[in-house]
């Protein structure tokens, strides 16, 4: 009786989403909920009232300790001669504060956000510097890794830099920027280029680029090795982005290099196909297990923001579905959900939520979706707000500076609609119907060049655009016209898409940790067993049957079988424990031959009984920092990439994770050659077991 009240529990999961339409909201303000209501001038929390009528001073109805209602005046700022202002005064107000900080020497809570900041902001608003971020992470010739990406993989941090330095070329048209570039990519490709993708998945293996990757997407048990097995949606789409990105820096430079458009083919189809869960409506976060790979319960939200600016997938009806089926709060989108969090504002508890944030709302503009949109503005300046008068305790200088560079891009990237290519500006806009009247930015310097722009009204698309008060055909104003002052006028289509839906996730909305396991001969017990929790045995990647006690007894199996659990709440499933293996009947423990002189190859010779896909796993032993990478080959023909992480004493053992490898009827070698460096790990034997 216990079990299948645990199992109604977690049926009723789907009342822990609302799902919201843009009517339930006035077009009077950016956006209101049960916890705020943000107007154009003001916003309203509880009894709280913070409120701007000239974009240079903030008030609030709160008297502080002088009797007097408290405020915060802008301070001088002479930095800078750009402006924004319009009729909605809290965000001219913040625009400004905005500059201030990300004017100063910012700090970034990861990697990520570096390379999110210069493209959302720095690559048009300080173009130098940019380029100067970009040159201090190249060392010998190529992007530096950042310390905490696996060894032997094309890591997010070096791909986001390719990507990122093609943005900045775009901004600048600088050539001897964009020679540089190349080079840094092409050495970058050529030194990472052949363990990037699995030749069978197709898809990139995974690479850490952030601490909080580790505790937010990866379950605990995971290890080095496991996160190289796995493949993120992060990964992929970057991987892919950045050779695209070096692909039209070769084409401008005339260059002919197929490679690196070939490089990630099969990579984006394998995406689409493996990671898309029709059911949610969403991409997984990462695929993981071992043998037999599984989706995760948890997405992440920029990387899923990323794959519809980038345009991944090739149904464009996704996009919309992604958009409207991903769980928000109203304090925004989490980096990660479900969440592992309190239902705290995300501002204030995670460094990187601003540029989340922005990158999603970009997203939100993207595929139309004006309800997402103004929801997802709205709770920037909100935090913001918020933030800046301390009316919340808890934030950190990374948090201020990530939410002045998105707010900061919602006027350049979603008001003004700011597309920079090679050859100039498209301007695509998309303005809110609760952002009315004229935004105009001043004094914005674009190559040889200084805009004044002015957005005219409301809409999802610009109705036509005057250049020094001649009207432009289409939405694209080549570079070559932009040298010297120039006046630029977009006036909206008065259009909106009102009808699209956002998904609010419930409060404390939260999935159940990995379950730790142990094996005795014949069975399993939970050691964190939760009566709370709903429990499935999960084989070879695939949830099997319920499990009603702490132990319970193996099924019996003939072939090669692999085996988790995994517990669910009502809010869904979490990750699964580490996988166990049955051997089943057909297996080999093979030692290894030492490497010759000189030489890192490690091999392995012995017959099998029968020709086919066998899984591999290596075990091995040493102490010593990083992944030891290894590529595997089988009878001469290249198989894959094994890695093995470093162990904390040289007494200890580990194994790597399942890894496929075609053997044949009779004798069979296998080869573990290292691509980089020397080798760290004692490899000590080699199981194998037919598929």
């Amino acid at each position: 009786m216990r079990l299948v009240f645990r199992i109604l529990l977690i049926l009723s999961g789907a009342l822990a989403l609302v799902s919201c339409s843009g009517g339930d909201m006035s077009d009077s303000v950016i956006a209101q909920n049960p916890l705020f209501v943000m107007k154009g001038d003001s916003l309203i929390k509880g009894d709280t009232v913070l409120y701007c009528l000239d974009g240079k001073t903030l008030k609030c109805n709160l008297v502080g300790e002088n009797g007097s209602a408290r405020s915060w005046e802008l301070p001088e700022f002479g930095n800078s001669s750009r402006t924004y202002e319009s009729n909605q005064k809290v965000a001219d107000y913040l625009y400004q504060m905005s500059e201030q900080v990300i004017a100063g020497k910012c700090t970034y809570a990861s990697s990520n956000d570096v390379y999110d900041a210069i493209t959302l902001c720095d690559a048009y608003l300080n173009p130098s510097r940019a380029m100067s971020t970009l040159r201090a992470r190249v060392h010998d010739g190529a992007v530096g890794r950042c310390g905490r990406c696996i060894p032997g993989t094309l890591c997010v941090d070096c791909a986001l830099w390719i990507a990122t330095a093609w943005e900045v070329y775009k901004v600048t048209g600088d050539a001897a920027w964009l020679r540089y570039a190349y080079d840094i990519t092409k050495t970058t490709l050529d030194r990472d280029l052949e363990t990037i993708f699995d030749s069978r998945s197709k898809l990139a293996y995974g690479a850490l680029c952030s601490m909080d990757e580790r505790n937010l997407m990866f379950p605990k048990w995971m290890d080095e090795g496991d996160i190289f097995a796995s493949h993120t949606l992060c990964g992929n789409i970057t991987a892919v982005h950045a050779l695209d990105a070096a692909t039209q820096m070769a084409e401008e430079l005339g260059i002919d290099d197929d490679g690196l458009a070939d490089a990630g083919t099969g990579c984006l189809d394998a995406v689409n196909q493996s990671m898309w869960n029709e059911a949610t409506g969403r991409y997984c976060a990462l695929l993981y297990h071992g043998a037999y790979p599984m989706q995760s319960p948890t997405v992440d939200n920029r990387a899923q923001a990323l794959s519809i600016i980038w345009e991944i997938s090739t149904d464009a009806d996704r996009d919309v579905m992604l958009m409207e089926k991903t769980p928000v709060t109203h304090y925004g989108v989490f980096p990660y959900s479900p969440s592992n969090r309190s239902d705290k504002m995300p501002g204030c508890e995670y460094r990187s939520w601003g540029i989340v944030q922005g990158v999603w709302n970009l997203a939100a503009a993207h595929v139309d979706n004006e309800n997402m949109l103004r929801r997802g503005m709205a709770a920037l300046l909100a935090t913001q707000l918020l933030q800046c008068s301390g009316l919340v305790t808890g934030s950190s200088p990374e948090a201020g500076a990530a939410c002045a560079v998105a707010n900061v891009a919602m006027i350049y990237k979603v008001i003004a609609g700011l597309n920079f290519t090679p050859d100039g500006i498209e301007f695509n806009p998309v303005v809110p119907v609760s952002f009315g009247g004229d935004k105009v930015i001043r004094n914005l310097k674009y190559r040889k060049g200084v805009l004044d722009i002015t957005v005219k009204g409301t809409g999802n698309s610009v109705d036509f655009i005057l250049l020094d008060g001649k009207r432009v055909d289409g939405n694209f104003v080549p570079a070559e016209k932009l040298e010297g002052r120039h006046s630029i006028i977009l006036t909206m289509n008065g259009n909106h898409k009102s009808d699209a839906h956002v998904t609010i996730a419930a409060s404390g909305m939260r999935i159940p940790d990995a379950p730790t396991i142990e094996r005795t001969s014949d069975s399993v017990r939970i050691v964190d067993f939760d009566e709370s929790l709903a429990y499935w045995l999960v084989v070879n990647g695939e949830r099997s049957n319920n499990i009603a006690q702490a132990s319970f007894v193996l099924p019996a199996v003939y072939n090669f079988t692999e085996f988790s659990v995994v517990a669910a709440s009502k809010y869904g499933y979490g990750y699964t424990s580490r996988a166990m293996v049955l051997p089943g009947a057909v297996s080999y423990h093979v030692p290894v031959v030492a490497p010759a002189a000189g030489s890192d190859t490690v091999s392995a010779t012995f017959n099998t009984s029968a020709a086919g896909t066998y899984w591999l796993s290596v075990l091995y032993s040493g102490k010593f920092l990083g992944s030891d990478m290894r590529t595997v080959s089988a009878n001469t023909h290249v198989q894959g990439v094994v890695a093995m992480p470093g162990l904390e004493a040289d007494s200890l053992e580990s194994r790597t994770t399942m890894f496929q490898v075609e053997l044949l009827r009779g004798r069979n070698t296998i080869l573990f050659s290292r691509p980089m460096g020397a080798a760290s790990a004692l490899i000590k034997r080699v199981d194998l077991y037919k598929k």
